[in-house]
């Protein structure tokens, strides 16, 4: 069970939720106009709404991050590293139940075995998505159902992994004259880059764990 002075690390975690549509959050490191003009003309002004669950779960006792490998199977980005999420739909009350509804589907685990920690600045992709993290905890280790359409396998990796600066790499890309930080981690033979390694810097920074 994950008591309190195990979540007092989380307490600088945004507690206001994001709404959708809503641009005012994007992370620093990723200006709404730097990346605008990288995206096709379509996509400058509307970004793809997305939310992504940051799963802690305590493992081994320790906190972990709970990371999917996409399915290969998937048309786009498969057997990439990522957190449980996608898309909002139309259906989706809120941008949170994006996140739940897609973890549920993914990796089986329900809602009410998860606890929401807050939120982090939203990261805007090069794709033309505009990805919503969202923080929550699963307090009692559980057997994760995998759906293998989507999801083709997932790993953890403990918190003072990401504490150690060393095992960060940043990386400035120019794409068109603008500079695009990249950030990437190796944790054995897993590669978390892209839009997932920064969401997990944001966190991590967040936390002054990094």
């Amino acid at each position: 069970m994950i008591i309190d002075h195990e979540l007092r690390c989380f307490e600088n975690l945004s507690q206001k939720e994001p709404l959708l549509c809503s641009i005012d959050s994007i992370d620093k490191r990723f200006s709404k106009k730097k990346i605008a003009s990288l995206l096709s003309k379509r996509n400058q002004k509307n970004f793809i709404q997305s939310a992504v669950l940051v799963p802690v779960i305590k493992k081994d006792n320790t906190l972990n991050l709970l990371f999917t490998i996409r399915s290969k199977k998937l048309k786009s980005h498969s057997g990439e590293i990522c957190f449980p999420g996608g898309q909002w739909s139309d259906k989706d009350k809120s941008l949170v139940n994006t996140a739940l509804r897609e973890t549920r589907e993914e990796i089986g685990i329900p809602y009410e075995k998860i606890k929401i920690l807050g939120f982090l600045d939203s990261v805007p992709t090069l794709t033309g998505f505009l990805i919503h993290p969202i923080v929550g905890i699963i307090e009692n280790e559980i057997s994760l159902k995998i759906d293998d359409s989507e999801v083709e396998d997932y790993f953890y990796v403990p918190f003072n992994f990401f504490a150690n600066k060393k095992n960060k790499i940043t990386r400035i890309v120019k794409i068109k004259n603008t500079d695009i930080p990249i950030f990437e981690y190796r944790y054995n033979d897993y590669r978390i880059w892209g839009a997932t390694a920064a969401i997990a810097s944001s966190l991590f920074s967040l936390l002054r764990l990094e």
